[in-house]
C-alpha cells in the first residue's frame, strides 16, 4: 500500500525529518511503500532549491499531487498544528483515502507497523 506521511515540519526542528523518515521507514519495513514529502525536499534541496516562503504554495501542490497517487495517509503527532497537514487531511477525506494517526508517544502505526486508529 501506497501511504503518505503528512505532519507538521514549518516551525520544527531540521522540518522534523527525523519523525518523517523514522515512520517512512517503519512503513517500509512493513512492506508498504512511504510516500515522504521530507525525502522530496530532500532531493530538491541537494539539487540547489532554496526554500522560502513565496515557494509555500508550489511545495503543497507538489504535496497534494503526490498524496493523490497514495492509499493512505499517516498523521503524525502534531499535524494540527501545520496549515499544510490540515489541507492534505480535507485533501484525503475529499478523496476518501484511509487516515491513520500517530498518538502521543507512538513509535509504531497499525499500518502493520505504525500504528494510529482510521478516522
Amino acid at each position: 500500500m501506497r501511504v503518505y506521511i503528512a505532519g507538521k515540519m514549518t516551525g520544527e526542528p531540521l522540518y522534523n525529518f527525523e519523525q518523517f523518515f523514522h515512520f517512512a521507514a517503519m512503513l517500509r519495513a512493513a512492506g508498504h511503500e512511504p510516500v515522504n514529502p521530507a525525502e522530496l525536499t530532500v532531493r530538491k534541496l541537494l539539487a540547489g532549491w532554496q526554500y522560502d516562503e513565496e515557494k509555500y504554495a508550489e511545495v503543497l501542490i507538489e504535496d497534494l499531487d503526490a498524496l493523490r497517487t497514495c492509499d493512505a495517509v499517516l498523521f503524525l503527532e502534531g499535524w494540527r498544528g501545520s496549515k499544510g497537514a490540515m489541507v492534505e487531511h480535507e485533501f484525503a477525506v475529499a478523496l476518501d483515502l484511509d487516515r491513520h494517526f500517530v498518538e502521543h508517544g507512538d513509535h509504531e502505526t497499525r499500518l502493520g507497523c505504525c500504528g494510529g486508529g482510521a478516522v
